[in-house]
């Protein structure tokens, strides 16, 4: 493929590794549905990412608690 795309690729790639990293970290194993995080791919390790950090975000501040 093109230069470009190669490199984007091992971004995305490198990014995924530290996202894998992270999820194990904080105990994360699997997805919602049971799949291994080592199987999921670079957009669904980043979204599980997000929603970690906003969950942990959310749960953490007292401000954000509703009664």
């Amino acid at each position: 493929m093109g230069k470009l795309f190669d490199t984007v690729r091992l971004s995305h790639e490198s990014l995924a590794q530290s996202y894998r990293a992270y999820l194990l970290s904080i105990g994360i194993t699997e997805d919602a549905k049971g799949t291994s995080i080592n199987d999921l791919d670079y957009y669904q390790l980043r979204q599980m990412v997000v929603f970690q950090d906003y969950h942990k975000r959310n749960i953490d501040s007292p401000e954000n608690n509703m009664f």
